[in-house]
């Protein structure tokens, strides 16, 4: 019964999730599992006119996919060096940087735990 509930309730937040996308937009939304402790499953939208040709962010997109498939570690490896370069220069000034500070592309919103 459990496991039913778990199934319903992942449904409900994927179709809110659904609802909340913009128009004339590509996605890609990485969600961390609560099996896997350092595990995270990547969804990617589009929700751009089906008429249009495709755009060459879908290519983009499809690389990263396949880039996170292929060459995980080679990604988070750089991604932890950056970060770890960000860290640095910031603990020089006494400070510790949030995620935003860290790269200026991650837009920090606190939305609550309840949405």
């Amino acid at each position: 019964m459990a496991e039913v509930k778990k199934f319903y309730s992942t449904l409900k937040r994927d179709a809110a999730e659904e609802l909340g996308l913009l128009p004339d937009r590509f996605y890609l939304v990485f969600k961390p599992t609560q099996d896997v402790p350092d595990g995270f499953d990547v969804v990617a939208y589009d929700t751009m006119p089906s008429d249009k040709d495709l755009h060459p962010v879908f290519y983009v997109m499809k690389g990263i996919l396949e880039l996170l498939d292929s060459d995980m570690e080679k990604i988070v490896a750089a991604g932890q060096m950056a970060v770890i370069d960000k860290i640095t220069e910031a603990s020089q000034s006494g400070s510790k940087p949030d995620a935003q500070e860290l790269d200026p592309i991650f837009k920090k919103i606190d939305i609550g735990k309840k949405h």
